[in-house]
């Protein structure tokens, strides 16, 4: 986080770490921007219990605020036998808990929580925005 903050510092960034696991202790703040790169796939539960993640970040985000993020998914888009190994063990280790995350399912927890949301892959990557 800290590196992460000098790198942007031109644009004067607030870091806030927290465990996405527990409800967000930002007091009344607003968030015009969060950014949840690489983490969905590393939060135990199927993508309709992850979601949890998005109504914590919501109650935070103002009117023109933003969520984005990216994660990797394993059914039903392309891995090479090198990242459907690393997967396999990666989950077997409990790094990794997204051995039925589909974009499918994470499009329709976008869906539902927020008016405005783009969702790409690419390869096993999913890309994603939404607003509210």
């Amino acid at each position: 986080m800290r590196f992460v903050g000098r790198r942007l510092a031109r644009y004067t960034p607030d870091t806030h770490l927290r465990n996405v696991l527990e409800p967000l202790e930002l007091g009344n703040e607003r968030l015009d921007s969060a950014g949840l790169n690489m983490l969905l796939h590393c939060v135990p539960g199927p993508i309709a219990e992850k979601a949890v993640i998005f109504d914590w970040i919501l109650h935070h985000l103002s009117d023109e605020g933003r969520v984005f993020g990216s994660t990797i998914l394993t059914r039903g888009v392309h891995h090479t036998p090198v990242s459907t190994l690393a997967a396999r063990l990666l989950n077997a280790r409990k790094v990794f808990h997204n051995l039925d995350d589909t974009a499918t399912e994470l499009d329709t927890e976008l869906g539902r929580r927020f008016s405005h949301h783009r969702l790409t892959i690419h390869g096993s990557m999913a890309l994603f925005e939404a607003r509210r």
